[in-house]
């Protein structure tokens, strides 16, 4: 699975940066488009908003193209054993602030990519 900000209309293009028809060709699922906040995609997994395309280049993952909508998003936590806590994947900032709840203060809106427990620099207080 390859995730591009890239089109791939772009990617298979003459004007397409180098290595870009290497990479397609050894690519089973490409996920392509820019992530565009004010188009939050919640519903399928994988994307962050609803401009971004699966295309299923080969049929590994091609049983998955019917049910997308049906598989849920998942959040990734590491918790380190000097206790910093590292977030992947997409949710809702209430999504995010429930699943720390007792553990750090709420984030709140605006602070997802400032807070320092999210960065990783430096353990939860």
């Amino acid at each position: 699975m390859i995730f591009t900000g890239f089109e791939r209309e772009f990617l298979e293009s003459p004007a397409a940066p180098d290595g870009a028809a290497a990479l397609l060709a050894e690519t089973d699922l490409l996920i392509d488009g820019r992530y565009e906040a004010e188009k939050p995609d919640l519903r399928r997994p994988w994307v962050g908003s609803t401009n971004q395309k699966f295309h299923f280049l080969t049929n590994r993952y091609r049983h998955l193209e019917e049910s997308l909508a049906g598989i849920p998003d998942r959040l990734e936590v590491r918790v380190s054993p000097a206790g910093q806590i590292a977030v992947n994947g997409w949710a809702t900032v209430d999504r995010i602030d429930a699943l720390l709840e007792g553990i750090t203060s709420p984030l709140g809106r605006g602070q997802i990519g400032t807070h320092h427990a999210l960065r990783g620099d430096e353990p939860l207080k």
